[in-house]
């Protein structure tokens, strides 16, 4: 039988520009034997060009990867409230 394992990282972003090292160091930190990648995004920007931008970004460095999303009025990160960012994971 085959045995699969969850692990999860978490980010949280105060600005777009901070997406591209996100995803890197998710890079360095995933399993290269890796099946599946799952990521949520709650964030609290609602411009559709950030939200865009940063789904061309996804679409471009994670292929694979299945993307789940949505706009809030506050994320949670660590534990913790986070207004006006972006809580990836």
């Amino acid at each position: 039988m085959e045995v699969f394992s969850l692990k999860q990282f978490s980010f949280c972003l105060t600005q777009i520009d901070e997406l591209p090292v996100c995803i890197a160091e998710f890079k360095t930190l995933c399993p290269a034997s890796r099946s599946c990648i799952f990521v949520s995004i709650f964030t609290a920007w609602s411009d559709p060009v950030l939200i865009q931008r940063m789904l061309k970004q996804f679409a471009h460095d994670l292929p694979e990867a299945q993307i789940l999303g949505c706009t809030s009025a506050g994320e949670i990160h660590d534990g913790s409230l986070k207004l006006y960012k972006t809580s990836l994971s």
